[in-house]
């Protein structure tokens, strides 16, 4: 293979991985390099940002792939007729490319015609998707959101009219150009969501992708340069990140839920049976979001994550500091322990919204089941408790936390999941990079993956279901070269097994009756386990009152996985 040169241009950083063949011809990563992202004033070119990176990883010449998330990234408005059935669709369609959706319109959403195209005006998105309709209904229905569309004659922040993406009732397409073609750009794709019973999102992200190329990242300072030195490859930074996890789950067949941590925005994937979510709290994340976190969360739930008392103003004043210095690190174990609290709150709002859209169709017929058969929506939640195999987490606050089960109970606290599972910390912040790469190297993504990237942190064992067992929740046997080892999951402690990472073991594991750990309540989890920096992990603390979050709590679970440490928050 060829040299490669991968970059990645962020709202304030710019990237660069390179990329050379080994003695075997197999792609490793032999330098990287970042500079500041030079989008805005003054430079007002990206390019000149992107050759300084390329510059210092001595990649001047290399074959370049990129993504982007620079200027907030790509920004959307989707509309569909119901908002629970195509406008769900649409917004599913959309964040699966990369967008931020910045509001969802239907004709359902208590708004009327003139609130909506004040609200089209005032946003200024980079793309509006519009959908409605199956293809054996009334063309008519969806072009009544065109035409609302067309009154608002939306101008983009980038300045030229937003280009409009029709995915609805294939009949009305004609109309529809008739309407919308001497305002703006109109591009027209096949039905997302062509019978209630099925939904067909590739043509739209292929779109969005491609109107994201011509329509909009043309328009920004230097992007065309950009365009030119990589043949027109760039996309959408969480797209890259999204292929990533679909390969994986592809190709070893796992349910995967992924999470990245920003300063402003929080991501999380999933991949369950088959069935690629993302979404994106554009309001949670550790700095410029901090307000909407305290806001949401609370004082309290921050405070209970904290490993020693500290009281409502203490804890105040530090978050208010980091507020008015919201790029500053953590440099006091206080500090960094409040960061960790308000990390924990981010994952938890940001999963809980991801689940909400990471549901089943809506609408349909649904063989729901005696526990299901009151239930009011047929769009069934795809996460469920002990169906996740694999965790894979990203991020600042995740990647420099000093120790891995800092990073760990950061990871098993915000997602709140059970089961039996393998977790992943995405050390280095090349996911986006990697995605990327498999765009145009496929065969190459997953080794550089797991060698230069993602870090074994643990394989989870996390007990639910019937809790009635004082002693003991679940046996766990290990038969490895050294011998044997056996350990018992403890009602509200967590604990560790060693299991270096290189080393392999025969693991068993057998809950009480009632416990599931993933395979159905008292069935047994028989398994080939990889070591971990933190071997494996039995989590028996559950989400029961009993063991809610407290200062003693807390530090009693850090010091189990060796990651105490002095802890003072500054007044």
């Amino acid at each position: 293979m060829d040299p490669v040169a991968v970059v990645d241009v962020g709202s304030t950083t710019t990237k660069v991985v390179r990329l050379l063949p080994d003695a075997e011809g197999a792609l490793r990563v032999a330098a990287r390099a970042e500079a500041p992202t030079t989008v805005e004033d003054p430079a007002r070119d990206v390019m000149v940002g992107v050759g300084e990176a390329l510059a210092a990883a001595g990649a001047g010449e290399d074959r370049l792939v990129a993504t982007s998330s620079a200027g907030g990234g790509l920004q959307m408005v989707v509309a569909g007729l119901v908002g629970a059935l195509t406008g769900d669709s649409a917004q599913r369609a959309a964040l699966g490319a990369g967008a931020i959706v910045m509001d969802v319109i239907a004709d359902d959403d208590g708004r009327d015609a003139l609130e909506r195209i004040a609200l089209l005006r005032e946003l200024r998105p980079d793309i509006v998707l519009v959908s409605g309709g199956t293809e054996d209904g009334k063309p008519g229905q969806p072009l009544a959101l065109c035409e609302m569309v067309a009154a608002a004659q939306v101008q983009g922040r980038l300045g030229p009219p937003v280009p409009v993406i029709y995915a609805g009732n294939s009949q009305a397409q004609d109309l529809v150009r008739r309407v919308l073609e001497p305002l703006c750009p109109v591009i027209c794709v096949s039905n997302l969501r062509p019978a209630m019973e099925r939904e067909d999102l590739g043509p739209v992200r292929d779109a969005i992708h491609r109107v994201c190329l011509e329509h909009v990242m043309a328009h920004a300072p230097g992007y065309e340069g950009l365009l030119q030195r990589t043949g027109r490859s760039i996309e959408p930074t969480p797209a890259a990140v999204g292929r990533v996890m679909r390969a994986l789950a592809e190709h070893h067949r796992v349910n995967i839920l992924g999470c990245d941590v920003g300063g402003a925005t929080t991501d999380v994937f999933s991949v369950v049976d088959g069935q690629y979510t993302r979404t994106v709290s554009a309001n949670l994340g550790m700095s410029y979001s901090l307000p909407n976190v305290l806001a949401q969360a609370g004082l309290p739930a921050i405070a209970r994550w904290l490993p020693v008392p500290v009281g409502a103003d203490t804890l105040r004043n530090a978050l208010l500091n980091k507020m008015v210095h919201p790029t500053t690190l953590p440099d006091e174990p206080g500090d960094l322990a409040v960061e960790h609290a308000v990390a924990r709150e981010v994952l938890r709002a940001a999963v809980a919204h991801h689940r909400h859209l990471a549901i089943g169709l809506r609408g349909i017929h649904t063989d729901l089941g005696f526990e299901n058969l009151f239930a009011k929506r047929t769009g069934l939640p795809l996460i469920r408790t002990g169906n996740i195999e694999v965790v894979i987490a990203s991020g600042g606050v995740l990647a420099h936390a000093p120790h891995p089960g800092q990073a760990l109970l950061m990871v098993l606290d915000g997602l709140e999941i059970g089961g039996y599972f393998r977790c992943y910390l995405d050390g280095s912040y090349l996911l986006p990079q990697l995605g990327a790469l498999g765009a145009v190297h496929p065969e190459a993504m997953e080794p550089v993956l797991f060698q230069d990237c993602l870090k074994p942190l643990a394989t989870c064992i996390v007990p639910f279901g019937r809790r009635n067992w004082p002693g003991s929740l679940a046996t766990v046997r290990l038969q490895r070269a050294g011998g044997h080892t056996e350990a018992e999951v403890r009602p509200g402690r967590i604990s560790c097994i060693e299991l270096p990472p290189g080393e392999r073991a025969e693991i068993e594991v057998i809950p009480r009756s009632g416990i599931d750990v993933g395979r159905g309540p008292g069935q047994p989890v028989r398994d080939v386990v990889a070591g971990a920096l933190l071997g494996i992990v039995l989590d028996g603390r559950g989400r029961e009152p009993s063991v809610e979050p407290s200062p003693q709590r807390c530090a009693e679970w850090l010091q189990a996985l060796h990651a105490e440490g002095p802890v003072a928050v500054p007044a």
